[in-house]
């Protein structure tokens, strides 16, 4: 047969494809809209990431059956599981098994733009209604420049996408800045170095920059990342329902403890050498963090429990607006409190303070020294 022939017979066989996959993700999306219910912002995105499953499957050209699939398993965390973190966690681990098998078995060029454009869809686009479409469009270019200038594969350029703040603008040029490092004639293992140095003494929100900057510029060499990089970027990108945490509070949150039922609330602010005395029977766990506190030096003394020092952070400085200005880190034991759903998602920075009472009696003390408007806060009192 003559190769004029041929041509026209494969642009309809994709045309054909196009259309077949653009019919399956509309009646879908339409189905997940009356499917999923209204209860969290994930919830009411189910359409847009139905769509992207199908994109996904219309990328691969491949295995068509089994992204058609993890389409129709979303319907059933939706309609069977009432739980909301049970709900949206499985959510996660459909979309994510999804994309990581369009991503093996996708092997040209042109594919690892498209499923790299629809993981930074999936892990920064949601909420839609608390999308900043010009900061996120600049983040999505500079993925795009990672993976065609860069030659960066699409896992750490997504990890790159993923932890680039939007708030200062300034800061949406970092996939540009990594994009530059790849290509300097310097050794991959120097520029690594450099910037493990740099990371140990820089405070917390750019040290989380320079960790996967360096996961980016080691990721091909000898394969020495590849293996426990794969596995453990699969088992993040499941979160993406609560993609902020995992850009910005992890492993914070793997240390994270819920209340305990026995947790009374007090809720009591101390400014400078104010002071807060309550009646315990033996032992407490002090709930307390800081307030207009996020420009305080990591470490820094807000106050005393029963003569032990309290350096809590702010209790919202992982909010995306103040992550990246802010100079705290994360307590030792976080209180497991998520506020907002995706990309938006932040933990609530209090720490849990273990302190023992042998006089029953609990003395708190805000420091003297603390600016005018900064404050510790007492949120709750848990006797033991």
């Amino acid at each position: 047969m003559p190769i004029g022939r041929v041509t026209p017979a494969v642009t309809q066989l994709r045309g054909s494809a196009v259309g077949e996959w653009l019919a399956f993700a509309i009646v879908m999306a339409i189905a997940s809209y009356f499917v999923a219910p209204a209860a969290t912002p994930i919830d009411r995105a189910l359409p847009f990431v139905v769509v992207l499953i199908s994109t996904c499957g219309f990328i691969a050209q491949r295995f068509p059956a089994f992204f058609q699939i993890a389409a129709l398993l979303l319907f059933a965390p939706a309609i069977f599981i009432a739980d909301e973190h049970t709900r949206l966690l499985a959510y996660g681990l459909v979309a994510a098994a999804a994309f990581a098998f369009a991503l093996a078995i996708a092997n040209v060029a042109h594919a690892s733009v498209a499923l790299t454009v629809i993981g930074v869809l999936l892990l920064r686009w949601i909420p839609l209604s608390q999308v900043i479409v010009w900061r996120e469009v600049i983040v999505m270019i500079g993925a795009v420049v990672l993976v065609t200038v860069g030659g960066l594969k699409p896992a750490p350029t997504l990890a790159i996408a993923l932890l680039t703040p939007i708030f200062p603008a300034k800061m949406l040029l970092f996939p540009f800045v990594v994009a530059i490092l790849l290509l300097l004639p310097i050794p991959r293992l120097a520029i690594a170095a450099a910037f493990a140095v740099f990371g140990y003494y820089a405070r917390y929100s750019i040290t989380i920059l320079c960790i996967v900057l360096i996961i980016a510029v080691l990721w091909d060499q000898r394969h020495l990342l590849n293996v426990p990089a794969y596995a453990a970027a699969i088992a993040l990108f499941a979160l993406w329902p609560w993609s902020g945490i995992v850009a910005r509070a992890f492993p914070a949150i793997l240390f994270a403890e819920p209340p305990s039922p026995k947790s009374q609330p007090v809720w009591v602010a101390l400014s400078r050498g104010e002071t807060f005395t309550i009646d315990v029977p033996h032992s407490a766990t002090v709930t307390a963090s800081g307030a207009n506190a996020a420009s305080l030096p990591a470490g820094r003394i807000v106050g005393w429990i029963d003569g032990r020092a309290a350096d809590v952070p702010d209790f919202g400085f992982m909010r995306r607006e103040h992550f990246f200005s802010s100079r705290n880190r994360p307590p030792r034991t976080p209180l497991a409190d998520i506020h907002d759903y995706g990309a938006a998602s932040w933990l609530h920075t209090a720490g849990r303070i273990r302190v023992a009472a042998p006089a029953n009696t609990l003395r708190i003390s805000a420091a003297p020294d603390l600016p005018p408007r900064t404050k510790l806060q007492i949120e709750a009192v848990e006797f033991e």
